[in-house]
């Protein structure tokens, strides 16, 4: 589900995560089409070598935590909750920037307590997100 706007979600959340420009495909998928759309080389390198599906350290964490036992048991579950996961290259460093926008339900209750979350979340937040939500 996309996150929807209401009393306690302001419109700028939903307008944001219209303008995300989600990638298509499946998860593991993210370097080939990164590659691809961004003429990625670092993308291209972890293509080449049979690397699909590794990220830098915290990135990384945060899909592990995702696809745990604990908290959805793979990334394609966690991606039909309503996780949302954008990465944008930064070519001169052969690194990425790291987006997350968690289900509706996840922002919603945030929301009720009185934390409206900026979205998209960095990588940081997304895991400190997580271990609230799953320990």
């Amino acid at each position: 589900p996309e996150i929807q706007t209401t009393p306690e979600i302001p419109a700028a959340v939903g307008a944001a995560a219209a303008a995300a420009n989600f990638p298509p495909g499946p998860w593991h998928a993210r370097r080939s089409w990164c590659a691809a759309t961004y003429g990625c080389e670092a993308c291209s390198s972890y293509v080449a070598a049979g690397e699909l599906f590794r990220w830098a350290p915290m990135s990384q964490k945060v899909l592990d935590m995702l696809a745990s036992p604990r908290a959805y048991g793979s990334h394609g579950a966690a991606r039909a909750a309503g996780w949302k996961w954008t990465c944008r290259p930064n070519h001169a460093s052969r690194s990425h920037t790291h987006s997350w926008w968690p289900p509706h339900g996840a922002v919603e209750a945030l929301a009720a307590g009185g934390q409206v979350p900026a979205l998209p979340l960095g990588t940081g937040k997304a895991r400190q997100l997580l271990e609230a939500m799953f320990g």
